[in-house]
């Protein structure tokens, strides 16, 4: 979609994620927010208002990330080690945790059925505390397993959980900031959305027509 913009178009992005726009082929058009002012930009637009503008142009997704494999497959060959042949999937049930009531969320326990799933072995990606959700799921299900990685920092910046979910087989998801990575990293990745969808749906999810993702082709 930026492609599509005329003149020198940067993405102003948060200090957390440009480490991982270093491993991108959009790397040099990325500035941080104290980089503004310095820029003179002629205007400035949201992302989420680009549909208006742009129409289905919007959805396409220019940003691919390349995180280094060095990093992936060391947490793969770890992985294969502790889960064997069981898939490996990433689970995020809220987009944040200190965000009561929303309709994005799924409660932890709604999920016991899918992580109880033979063959599959749950990766918690959730970011953020989350320490009661956590604490009460293992109370109630003591003999489901769903790990927590110590080796990964969920709260460090946005590169380790990239090279972490790019050792995945899946990630299954609720509409959070993740997803996104997810998809521009080409993993196979199931969304989670509110029902009726008429109640909610986000633009970069779907298309009105196709009821497909046309922003992340990998998500389903």
């Amino acid at each position: 979609a930026m492609a599509e913009l005329s003149g020198d178009v940067r993405l102003v992005v948060d200090e957390s994620v440009i480490e991982l726009f270093k491993y991108s082929d959009f790397k040099d058009k990325v500035l941080a927010p104290e980089e503004v002012a310095d820029f003179k930009p002629d205007g400035q637009v949201f992302l989420t208002d680009l549909p208006a503008m742009m129409g289905e142009a919007a959805l396409a997704a220019p940003i691919k990330f390349h995180v280094p494999n060095k990093a992936v497959n060391a947490i793969k060959k770890r992985y294969t080690k502790m889960f064997e042949q069981k898939k490996r999937i990433g689970l995020i049930w809220t987009p944040n945790p200190d965000l009561e009531n929303d309709a994005r969320a799924i409660d932890l326990p709604q999920l016991a059925e899918l992580i109880a799933t033979p063959g599959m072995a749950f990766i918690d990606m959730q970011p953020g505390a989350a320490t009661s959700d956590r604490e009460g799921f293992r109370e109630a299900y003591e003999k489901l397993e769903l790990f927590n990685d110590p080796d990964r920092d969920l709260t460090a910046t946005i590169l380790p959980i990239a090279e972490q979910m790019k050792a995945l087989d899946a990630v299954v998801t609720v509409d959070a900031p993740l997803a996104h990575l997810a998809g521009s990293l080409g993993i196979p990745t199931m969304l989670l959305l509110p029902k009726p969808r008429s109640f909610f749906r986000p633009w970069q999810w779907e298309s009105a027509k196709s009821g497909k993702c046309k922003a992340y082709p990998s998500i389903t």
